[in-house]
C-alpha cells in the first residue's frame, strides 16, 4: 500500500469525487508504486479512504497541472482505481504510528 498524505487538500465538506482526485494523482514516485495494490488518503494520520490501485500512469497534458513537469527529469505518477470496500475497516482509524516526526514527504510505501 502507499499512504498519500493531504494535508491542505482535505476537508470533510469534500465530495467523494474531490477526494478521489486529490489522491489518485500526481505524486513522484518511483518503480515501488507497481507493488502497490492499494492507496490510503491520510490527513492528519488518519485514513479518510481506502482505493484499490487499478493501474498507473504518467501525467500528460490536459492533467491538473501538467505543465509543471516540463522539464523536469522526475514524472509524477497518478493511480487508476475504486474505492476498496473491502478494506472499509480501515476508514477514520490512525496511522500515525507509521510517520516519523519531522517525516515531510507527502506519502509512504508500506510492504511494497
Amino acid at each position: 500500500m502507499i499512504l498519500f498524505r493531504i494535508p491542505r487538500l482535505w476537508s470533510p465538506e469534500m465530495s467523494a469525487e474531490e477526494l478521489y482526485e486529490t489522491t489518485q494523482g500526481w505524486w513522484t514516485l518511483g518503480a515501488r508504486r507497481k507493488g502497490a495494490d492499494y492507496a490510503f488518503a491520510v490527513n492528519r494520520g488518519v485514513i479518510r479512504e481506502v482505493y484499490r490501485i487499478d493501474s498507473w500512469r504518467q501525467r500528460q497534458p490536459g492533467d491538473r497541472d501538467w505543465e509543471q513537469d516540463i522539464g523536469k527529469s522526475r514524472k509524477r505518477w497518478g493511480f487508476s482505481g475504486e474505492v476498496a470496500d473491502e478494506l472499509a475497516h480501515y476508514r477514520n482509524t490512525s496511522m500515525r504510528h507509521l510517520f516519523k516526526q519531522g517525516e515531510s514527504s507527502p506519502f509512504k510505501y508500506v510492504n511494497c
